[in-house]
């Protein structure tokens, strides 16, 4: 793993990350652009956004790291570590950017699991750790999406399709693997492979009984816990939305909860920085005005706050990792 490690690191460290993130900004922009013109949203609109409403927006979508950094802290203490919050926030923040510059928004979790390394946990350990850490987003917001998109059938029809997967693999990947027979089959893979499928079928392994010991590790209190601080955060991410809808026209409670699902459950589709899925879900509930300033309010406070926090963080980053595995401390330059 520590090759991974390795990787993962250079990867961050790298010019093309900056690349990357720039064309996803890009990429949201145009799209934004396009999603305008097709849906005729005059500029006056935009301009006669309410301000305090949209700052308040942003400060609240904001601040949801923060919760989400306690509910890392309770999720890694849960293994037998104690993480200071500030590296929590740090893990959350900078996770969320890297997300928008990778497809599916998966690399998230390597770097949130790289700040987890660097108190000395296995590697395998801290992407299963983030990796339920997922897992409880997932659930949670995706199964009253699947409600909802009942409810608004056909329009939601995608909504539903991505619903159901997220729901599904998810339990599949934190329950299947509790199963001697998915384990032995995978060994029995192993064994009879060679060369890269050989090493990749070790990674997945050593994934499978990570991932296994940090779902059966968490206990029913620490379980609710977790569930509640996730409820926390959706509230809060609620309120930020039901705001950013408020500050162009009305909109009802409902309206804005079914937004947030389906803004939710569309994140995962595998264009940059979700872009096109996120505003057909917000389009199911709001107007496209609406649509736009939430969709920029999530975005751009992720941009805003992320950004700064991993240029200024990833090479202590780089050192921390360092002092526990072998990795260069040469620059990367591409």
């Amino acid at each position: 793993m520590e090759d991974l490690e390795h990787v993962f690191m250079e990867t961050l460290r790298s010019k093309k990350f900056y690349r990357d993130l720039l064309f996803v900004i890009l990429v949201v922009i145009v799209v934004m652009i396009i999603y305008m013109l097709v849906m005729h949203v005059s500029i006056s609109i935009l301009l006669q956004v309410d301000p305090i409403l949209l700052l308040l927006s942003m400060v609240l979508y904001g601040s949801s790291n923060i919760i989400d950094a306690i509910r890392l802290r309770v999720l890694f203490k849960n293994v037998g570590y104690h993480m200071n919050i500030i590296d929590a926030l740090r893990a959350r923040i900078m996770g969320n950017v890297v997300a928008l510059a990778t497809p599916s928004s998966v690399g998230g979790e390597p770097v949130r699991a790289l700040i987890l390394a660097s108190y000395g946990i296995r590697l395998s350990r801290a992407v299963a750790v983030t990796l339920f850490e997922d897992y409880w987003d997932i659930i949670i917001i995706n199964i009253p999406a699947l409600f909802f998109a009942v409810i608004r059938l056909p329009l939601t029809v995608f909504v539903l399709i991505s619903s159901i997967y997220n729901v599904v693999a998810w339990n599949i990947l934190f329950f299947a693997v509790r199963k001697e027979g998915v384990r032995n089959f995978f060994l029995k893979m192993r064994n009879k492979s060679i060369g890269i499928i050989r090493k990749f079928l070790d990674i997945l392994l050593i994934m499978t009984s990570s991932v296994e010991h940090v779902s059966t590790s968490l206990s029913i209190g620490s379980a609710l816990k977790v569930i509640g601080i996730t409820l926390t955060k959706y509230a809060i991410v609620y309120t930020s939305f039901l705001l950013a809808a408020y500050s162009v026209s009305k909109v009802n409670l409902q309206q804005a909860l079914e937004a947030l699902v389906f803004y939710n459950a569309m994140g995962p589709v595998p264009t940059p920085g979700a872009a096109g899925g996120a505003e057909y879900g917000l389009s199911m509930v709001l107007s496209p005005g609406q649509v736009i300033v939430v969709r920029a309010v999530a975005f751009f406070t992720t941009i805003i706050l992320g950004l700064p926090v991993f240029t200024l963080y990833v090479k202590k980053l780089h050192k921390d990792i360092s002092a526990n595995i072998n990795v260069p401390t040469t620059s990367t330059t591409s």
